[in-house]
């Protein structure tokens, strides 16, 4: 798969962006997302939330939630995040992805690999 240059740089620009407020549960984001019909800038952030020993990771779109995930997505069964960094990081990932190629975001097991959130 060829991507094509200015989705890459950014890519590399909006992760280095959230990659760098990691004081916070909560990173936000606002963006125009080029598959998005309606065309107009959205706020886009994530919250991490603790399920007894385990974490999860909820996306809001315009303040409204759109997507709760307790499980690591993509993987065979339940699994869950075993800690918040590996939460945060996957929900920074998913918001990139919504940033870059709309909704609903897709995550692969390699994707996630390559991101060494997979236990």
């Amino acid at each position: 798969m060829i991507i094509k240059p200015y989705y890459f740089l950014l890519f590399i620009f909006l992760f280095s962006i959230c990659s760098c407020n990691n004081s916070t549960n909560i990173d936000k984001t606002k963006s125009k997302k080029p598959n998005n019909k309606t065309d107009s800038s959205e706020t886009l952030y994530y919250k991490v939330f603790k399920i007894d020993s385990a974490w999860g990771y909820d996306i809001y779109i315009n303040g409204k939630r759109k997507i709760h995930q307790q499980y690591i997505p993509a993987v065979q069964g339940i699994q869950y995040f075993s800690s918040k960094k590996k939460a945060q990081i996957t929900a920074k990932f998913v918001c990139e992805k919504l940033i870059i190629n709309g909704f609903p975001p897709s995550v692969t097991v390699e994707e996630l690999d390559s991101l060494k959130v997979l236990n």
